[in-house]
């Protein structure tokens, strides 16, 4: 992805380039002068090839050409392609990461038995083992919290067979810390899991 990166900085860095040589500055301060032998406009495609394999890693920019305009430099219609192709990668990434992002979602061991968790957008509903439980929440904008209630057998009903409680997943998605309690009380007593599917 890096090299994908640095050859379309490079590429846009060409629309307004007039020189002899590209000149690549490395983060640790060195430099690198590559001498152009022929027109910009002459150039057919660019490649990165690995000195690990012998196959060519990617190719991009099948043609430049350089149009010079009265203030500056007019961009090619296959760089302003690539630059969009960059903006479609940038929305793919964001849908990618929104996927990977850790979820609620699943089952649970905790210290009040198994516990199945289900979110659909904000609203949260699940199951536990202990008392046939229930809960019902929200899930905080923050994709990392859940408000909510609790409720048991027999009778499902505060104070002694409900309450409020919060779960804080961890920035894994692995475990939850989360606080309890009874009725209207501020939760205050300890319900922790982690997901076992």
């Amino acid at each position: 992805m890096k090299r994908l990166n640095l050859l379309l900085y490079v590429l846009l860095s060409l629309v307004d380039y007039s020189g002899d040589f590209i000149v690549i500055k490395y983060k640790d301060g060195t430099v690198e002068r590559l001498e152009l032998k022929k027109r910009i406009s002459d150039i057919a495609s660019i490649e990165f090839v690995s000195a690990n394999q012998s196959k060519k890693d990617n190719t991009i920019a099948n043609s430049l050409e350089k149009t010079a305009v009265t203030k500056g430099v007019k961009k090619s219609k296959k760089v302003e392609s690539a630059e969009n192709k960059t903006d479609e990668f940038k929305v793919f990434e964001k849908q990618m990461k929104a996927q990977l992002k850790p979820a609620f979602d699943g089952m649970w061991k905790t210290n009040f038995g198994t516990l199945i968790i289900k979110t659909k957008g904000k609203k949260v509903i699940g199951m536990y083992k202990n008392g046939n439980g229930k809960i019902e929440g929200t899930l905080l904008d923050d994709g990392y919290t859940i408000t909510g209630s609790w409720s048991e057998a027999p009778d499902y009903k505060a104070p002694k067979h409900a309450g409020k409680f919060i779960f804080k997943l961890s920035k894994t998605g692995a475990s939850f810390k989360g606080l309890w309690g009874f009725g209207d009380e501020e939760p205050d007593s300890e319900w922790v899991g982690r997901k076992i599917k």
